[in-house]
């Protein structure tokens, strides 16, 4: 880390990209503290070089002249060693993409807060004649009031100068790139229109307009093909959305919109339905609190949880979506699969069909929910406890359909998009427990743990005996390494339901981590009398017997678990 950068005394890192790192520094002559970005501009031939250096200047004085509330402001420029350092406003939040990372479809009234805010800077500085030519979430952040500010006006235009070859081929963000752009034409405020409707799509669908493809593939998409609808991604959207994003996304820049916010409140049109499109969102809405640091992927967090313990190879896998499929040799995570979704009519105190049904059952959109009939008397309390899938009395339908509408979302893998559709029943009926277990789950597939604990909270706060919530819940905490929680949790369902063996599979993995191996091996034990062809309990077992010195126990548990694997693999192939 460098220790000072002119004036500024560096003080940590924030952050690491492609082109250099983001420092938080203090500036001891103001008496604040500042963001530093570094660029790499070490390019061999001395006049592109001072080309870049030029360009470097100019580019940061015309963004330093910028002073917007939704923009964040340029101090300074140190230049030292083919390091070129833009010392700039520090705004303590997150970045859009950090939160789109949690939450992959951004409710309705955020996202036009933040397109609405985006537009608003991009205007300002389109009149004074500088392009941003990098508009992405990563470069919109968040502060603690919730104000939109885009970041690196300056400095787009020097690393895309940095990193063009001599043949001119164009580096970069290319997802959100103008057709023009990818080209490598001339530009104007458009083409960060075109980048603007991206990020709308985005926030609006959970995805880019092609997805993830090769920056060669991406190119010819971007410049040739016209990318699918937003409600073909994300059908609980009013249909007026289509053609007003389609207009900001136009391959032709004169077939956009004529500025911005026109695009801007176009959409927020478009969202409001029959209400004034200024109702929308005024405001910035509540935002969940940020994720504190997990950057490690599922699988990576839970072997790395379970190292201490899995004494002699031990191997638990922790899917409470399904039976323990067949093992590999090492810790397993697994999204539930897309047939997971809780069938309505299953009781709440039972464990989950999802959970041990044959792939054999049919599929669950052929049971929907049915609205129930509205009763002659007073609406009664709703009782979770007595069905947690049933919709409670006097349900209105549009719960129901969304509800119904998002079970389909969720078979066909659409799983950002069976948020908005779950969100939405919830909110019109929100003491129905099955939209929040159903949310929860939808947030696993998506490893968004934070944001189903939160849904499985609230459906205990319903249901204080549900045992799919405190199953799940406690996975949950398991991914994030919270081993007290996820074993009170589990000491819950279990306490509940005593014969669940995707529980005592899970407690036992804890107990193995707490070199409570007697313990362990009891769990590994009630999982193989509850599911005698369940290997992972068996190898399990043989882990915890080595440990308490049982080795002929240990070899026979190997032996089976081995033989039980090798059998799935032969019925698999």
């Amino acid at each position: 880390m460098l220790p000072q950068v002119g004036r500024y005394q560096v003080l940590k890192q924030l952050g690491k990209g492609a082109m250099g790192v983001v420092y938080l520094a203090d500036d001891p002559l103001l008496n604040r503290q500042v963001a530093i970005k570094t660029i790499d501009i070490a390019i061999d031939e001395e006049s592109r070089r001072g080309f870049l250096y030029g360009r470097l200047l100019r580019d940061a004085r015309a963004a330093a002249s910028l002073s917007h509330p939704n923009i964040v402001g340029i101090y300074d420029v140190v230049v030292d060693n083919n390091c070129a350092c833009i010392v700039m406003e520090y705004v303590a939040g997150e970045d859009l993409a950090s939160y789109l990372s949690r939450i992959p479809v951004a409710d309705l009234p955020f996202t036009v807060y933040v397109i609405r805010a985006m537009a608003a800077a991009l205007d300002y500085t389109h009149s004074r004649g500088v392009i941003h030519r990098d508009i992405k979430p990563a470069n919109v952040m968040l502060d603690a009031a919730r104000t939109p500010k885009i970041t690196d006006f300056g400095i787009a235009r020097i690393t895309e100068g940095a990193t063009k070859t001599m043949t001119g081929t164009v580096m970069g963000t290319i997802e959100y790139m103008a057709p023009e752009q990818v080209k490598g034409e001339d530009l104007d405020g458009r083409a960060d229109q075109f980048a603007l409707g991206v990020v709308a799509y985005r926030m609006l669908t959970g995805d880019t307009l092609y997805g993830s493809q090769s920056i060669t593939t991406m190119a010819y998409k971007i410049v040739n093909e016209t990318p699918p609808p937003v409600r073909s991604r994300n059908a609980s959207l009013p249909v007026g959305v289509d053609p007003v994003v389609a207009k900001a996304l136009a391959k032709a820049p004169g077939d956009r919109y004529r500025n911005c916010s026109e695009f801007a409140e176009a959409l927020a049109a478009s969202l409001a339905g029959d209400r004034e499109p200024a109702t929308i969102a005024t405001v910035a809405p509540p935002l969940p609190p940020p994720a504190q640091g997990r950057n490690l992927t599922a699988v990576t967090a839970i072997a790395l949880a379970m190292a201490a313990g899995a004494a002699a190879g031990v191997v638990i896998w922790w899917k409470p979506w399904a039976r323990p499929a067949q093992p590999a040799q090492a810790v397993v995570i697994s999204k539930p699969a897309p047939e997971s979704v809780p069938t309505p009519s299953a009781p709440a105190q039972s464990e989950p069909a999802r959970k041990t049904a044959p792939a054999a059952n049919p599929p669950a959109e052929k049971s929907p929910v049915k609205a129930p009939q509205k009763a002659a008397e007073a609406e009664p309390a709703d009782d979770p406890a007595s069905d947690a899938s049933a919709p409670p009395p006097d349900t209105p339908a549009p719960a129901v359909e969304a509800f119904n509408h998002g079970r389909d979302l969720m078979q066909q893998n659409k799983f950002a998009e069976a948020i908005q559709a779950f969100t939405k029943a919830s909110a019109i009926r929100p003491k129905w427990v099955q939209p929040h277990l159903s949310l929860g789950n939808a947030y696993q597939h998506l490893d968004q743990f934070d944001a189903a604990i939160r849904e499985y909270s609230e459906l205990l706060r319903l249901n204080p005996n549900l045992f799919a919530a405190y199953l799940q819940r406690g996975e949950c905490y398991v991914h994030q390494q919270q081993d007290n929680p996820a074993f009170e949790d589990l000491n819950r369902a279990i306490a509940i339901k005593p014969e669940a063996p995707l529980a005592l599979l899970a407690r036992a993995g804890i107990y193995m981590r707490r070199q409570a191996y007697n313990k362990a091996a009891a769990d590994f034990s009630e999982t193989i009398r509850l599911q005698p062809d369940n290997a992972n309990a068996y190898r399990g077992r043989a882990a915890a017997r080595r440990e308490l010195g049982d080795r002929p126990g240990a070899r026979a548990d190997q032996q089976k678990a081995e033989e039980l694997s090798g059998r799935k693999g032969k019925k698999g192939g």
